[in-house]
């Protein structure tokens, strides 16, 4: 009796690339993660905060007063007198202090001419800080003067609050003279005209002129 003999069976084999393609999950999509607003803000207003306080830092140690100019004498011999009255300083000052760099808005300016040859400029100046509005005080000292046969005022201090800011001065000093030199060029032709004196009363700023015929 033959025994049959059956052909051995392969096993079969799952195929292991198709399996782990079949059992591989699509990954998840990343979602790029959003800024948090409210950090986004913080940040915001620290760097406002550090503006300012590089701002007042810079005004703070670049602050000093100016140095007084030497006081000149009116000769005996005046010929014309200018006379700067107290209404027309305090029209004049009140006009230039925004341009010349104070900011906000200026109220309240009053002058007071001193009898040590002193101009004092005294208001108010009220800005925004943040959301709020802030009023603060402000006194600027001037020293009038002659500086090359012309008028001058030379700002000596400058005070916002309890802050100097004497270092906005130049720009101050620079606005007033060409003001105030203008006045002096009114005068009557013909002659050539020197500013050789200046002194202080309650009432008026007085300028000394001397006057020589033009040949």
């Amino acid at each position: 009796m033959e025994s049959q003999h059956e052909a051995p069976t392969e096993p079969i084999v799952a195929d292991k690339n198709v399996s782990s393609v079949k059992s591989r999950k699509p990954s998840p999509q990343v979602k790029p993660r959003r800024g948090n607003p409210v950090i986004s803000f913080l940040l915001f207003v620290l760097g406002i905060m550090l503006g300012i306080l590089a701002t007042l830092l810079f005004v703070v140690f670049g602050a000093h007063d100016n140095t007084p100019l030497p006081s000149v004498a009116s000769p005996q011999n005046m010929s014309l007198t200018v006379q700067v009255e107290s209404t027309y300083l305090t029209q004049l000052v009140s006009r230039e202090l925004t341009t010349a760099g104070l900011p906000g808005d200026i109220s309240n300016v009053h002058v007071t001419l001193t009898g040590d040859d002193r101009v004092v400029v005294q208001g108010d100046d009220t800005f925004n800080l943040f959301v709020t509005s802030v009023t603060r005080p402000f006194t600027v000292t001037l020293q009038p003067t002659i500086q090359a046969c012309q008028p001058h005022v030379h700002v000596l201090h400058a005070d916002l609050g309890t802050i100097p800011v004497t270092t906005f001065a130049t720009n101050y000093e620079n606005l007033i003279n060409q003001k105030i030199q203008q006045k002096g060029s009114n005068l009557p032709s013909g002659f050539t005209y020197c500013a050789v004196g200046v002194r202080t009363a309650p009432e008026a700023l007085y300028f000394t002129y001397l006057a020589t015929p033009m040949s």
